[in-house]
């Protein structure tokens, strides 16, 4: 049985009222309907390329079956009932309502007109071209336009703030692009601010940016069957940027209104422990415990009250380990507080409004609730795997069986001086063929910064590593020069520097990966034999003629109808 096929949710369970005839199992008294049963198997062919057949029928019927019997068991365990599942659904609720709240004041507002999809169509013909330079907090991007302000140019702080070395190497330059090719808050600011002008801070999905828009042509000739062609597309575009326009002016107009200040030195405290506030545990199972003299400190003040570091990691405990990843400086914990209270009255509006009852609500939570309970239920019967240690016989089997592939690979260790055109590496090529000094030109030419410190060296890989320059770095000699070469959209010259050749590992080196591969075996092992033990106790029934017999309606078997 494909387990894919249980984790895509549990069936909701109905009682009776049912005739024999219209359901295709039942399990334990409780019938799996062909209603449930089509819907649930309408949506498996549509996730993959898989073609209807009664194998197939009998595999996905099997893991609804199973799924009734886990949910069963859960119930009787009590998982659904303790601490860990109440805290689970408090923070599905949370967001179920906060994306409930985010529809009420979006959705229903949101009117498009003629005027507006007229101005997205021309957006839509018009290319841009713009510069950006990137800091990961607003402070870092306004010291950056600071500096642009003050003298300095795009071209020397994008080395300083890019990793990439194209837009290292040509001060942040991000070339022509069109309607819909950049994330949307740069893409507004290179498409609406006055050409040459540099705009403030604009909030990226992940830090912030600095835009200088530096041409705009908008292409002639659109006819108004090519706005016909896109219209529906500018109108969804338009919605888009709606909503994000109004979700984002009611926080700020929350952020407004909290008029929120730190306590710095609090603020200094929480982030010097935040690896402690971010462990993955989500929802945690208990409190997370800090000293009592940080616990009371004063961490923040709003028109609402006060907040100490014991309320502000009490807060944070409703969040997820993603979100608490963001963190990376004191400014972001102060960001990320002003987003815990924002969020706080979002939720207290979502409740005054009754969305708690909100159908799409309801069933948000219930998908949650299937795959949490799904996921716990097989953590419990496979957590005991490898808890009471590993037989060393059983081991020392496993890598003898498969001792040729418990291996380090050859490895060859290479230097490379990245240019953007293969007119100057072909000049870098002669310079080398004249005696030039390989590190010194990295250093002085190659564009792959972090390389280039260190002299071009791209340091150990294997074949697979390097990609398409793989069997080339392979097949040379230690010191061969090779190049040029496309490195797309680039071109490089490279210098094998060392060699090393690939080896058995000995039986303490291969140990981790063996218990690793028994492991997820015996986790795979222990499932199994789970659903099995709760099969053999239950009361099962199928109706295979009902199942053979049952209409299917796919995505391909509709297009076919209507050709």
């Amino acid at each position: 049985m494909k387990q894919a096929v249980l984790l895509v949710g549990l069936a909701a369970i109905l009682g009776g009222g049912c005739s024999r005839e219209q359901f295709v199992a039942e399990v334990d008294g409780k019938p799996i309907t062909v209603r449930e049963f089509a819907a649930r198997y309408e949506q498996f062919l549509s996730q993959g390329s898989m073609r209807d057949n009664i194998k197939l029928r009998h595999e996905v019927l099997d893991n609804m079956i199973n799924e009734r019997l886990i949910f069963n068991d859960v119930v009787a365990q009590g998982l659904d009932r303790d601490s860990v599942y109440r805290r689970r659904m408090e923070v599905a609720m949370r967001q179920a309502l906060l994306d409930a709240y985010a529809r009420r004041i979006s959705f229903d507002t949101i009117r498009i007109s003629e005027q507006e999809a007229r101005e997205e169509f021309r957006l839509f013909n018009t290319r841009a071209t713009a510069r950006y330079l990137y800091a990961k907090t607003k402070k870092g991007a306004w010291e950056l336009k600071r500096r642009l302000q003050n003298g300095e140019t795009f071209e020397s702080l994008a080395r300083e703030v890019f990793e990439d070395p194209g837009l290292a190497t040509n001060g942040g330059y991000l070339g022509e692009f069109g309607w819909g090719e950049m994330e949307a808050a740069l893409e507004e600011a290179a498409f609406t601010l006055p050409v040459g002008t540099i705009s403030d801070p604009i909030k990226l999905r992940i830090g912030y940016a600095i835009v200088k828009p530096e041409s705009r042509i908008v292409q002639p000739l659109a006819s108004e069957y090519d706005y016909a062609k896109v219209r529906q597309k500018l109108a969804d575009r338009i919605q888009e940027k709606k909503i994000d326009h109004l979700i984002r002016k009611a926080t700020d107009e929350i952020v407004q209104s909290l008029a929120p200040t730190f306590n710095d030195e609090a603020v200094r405290t929480v982030f010097a422990h935040w690896t402690l506030l971010a462990r993955n545990e989500v929802p945690p199972s208990e409190p997370r415990s800090l000293p009592k003299d940080i616990s009371a400190m004063t961490f923040m003040h709003t028109s609402r009250g006060s907040w100490t570091v014991r309320d502000f990691v009490e807060r944070a405990e409703w969040t997820t380990d993603k979100q608490r990843r963001r963190v990376h400086s004191e400014d972001d914990v102060k960001d990320y507080a002003i987003g815990l209270a924002t969020r706080e009255v979002l939720l207290e509006r979502a409740r005054a409004e009754g969305l708690e009852k909100d159908s799409a609500v309801q069933a948000q939570l219930a998908s949650v609730r299937e795959r949490f309970l799904l996921r716990r239920w097989a953590d419990s019967v496979q957590d005991t795997v490898g808890s009471s240690g590993w037989d060393a016989r059983l081991l020392d089997s496993v890598y003898q069986a498969n001792k040729a592939h418990l291996a380090y690979p050859p490895e060859v260790n290479v230097a490379e001086i990245l240019v953007r055109t293969e007119e100057e590496a072909r000049q870098i090529r002669a310079q080398l063929s004249a005696g030039a000094d390989f590190g010194e030109l990295a250093r002085r030419r190659s564009i792959r910064l972090w390389a280039a410190k260190r002299g071009g060296e791209l340091g150990f890989g294997t074949q697979a590593a390097f990609g398409p320059m793989g069997e080339k770095f392979f097949a040379a000699s230690v010191g061969e020069i090779l190049g040029p070469e496309r490195v797309d959209p680039y071109w490089a010259v490279f210098k094998v520097l060392e060699r090393r050749q690939g080896r058995p590992k000995s039986f303490d080196e291969a140990r981790s990966d063996i218990v690793a591969v028994l492991t997820q075996e015996r986790r795979r092992q222990a499932f199994r034999a789970a659903v099995g033990d709760l099969r053999s106790r239950a009361s099962i029934t199928v109706n295979s003629d009902l199942l053979a017999n049952i209409v299917i309606h796919t995505e391909s078997q509709a297009r076919g109808r209507s050709l």
